[in-house]
């Protein structure tokens, strides 16, 4: 298990979201993601989930958990307007240029341990567009296939 609290961040601790595995999908029940307390129990999410839907970066959370343990998922408090669209490749070829693309667009893209996933944080509706543009192409020429985990407010 991963560790629950960054020490080259202190202020970052780790929070456990439990999934629903169905035909072996997702590959793990407890999807961990961190999180910045943000007071009153609420903490607001810092990295872009795999397998968590409605959840972006910036979204507060409530959780729970004594200091220094995972902390326990609660219920989402209010949205932070970014986004979360999940890839995955379809080749390795489109593997090795899709994250620099990604990134070229204007969003923070996270690798996943799971070959061809990646995790897109989509800061606002502008580069939503943009990258719905741009994953449209790649998905008719079968590079991609892509999912709207999470859509912000815009």
């Amino acid at each position: 298990m991963a560790m629950a609290i960054r020490e080259d961040q202190p202020d970052l601790r780790r929070m456990g979201f439990d999934l629903e595995v169905v035909d072996g999908w997702p590959p793990v029940s407890v999807e961990t993601l961190w999180v910045k307390s943000v007071g009153d129990g609420n903490f607001q999410i810092d990295n872009s989930p795999f397998f968590v839907r409605d959840l972006a970066v910036g979204d507060v959370v409530e959780g729970e958990g004594a200091s220094g343990e995972l902390l326990r998922f609660l219920g989402k408090v209010s949205s932070g307007g970014h986004s979360t669209v999940w890839v995955m490749a379809l080749t390795d070829k489109a593997r090795r240029s899709l994250a620099a693309e990604i990134k070229d667009l204007g969003c923070h893209v996270e690798d996943s341990p799971w070959p061809s996933l990646l995790s897109v944080d989509v800061p606002d509706q502008m580069h939503l567009d943009e990258l719905h543009r741009h994953l449209t192409v790649l998905a008719s020429t079968d590079r991609v296939e892509f999912v709207d985990a999470c859509i912000g407010a815009s």
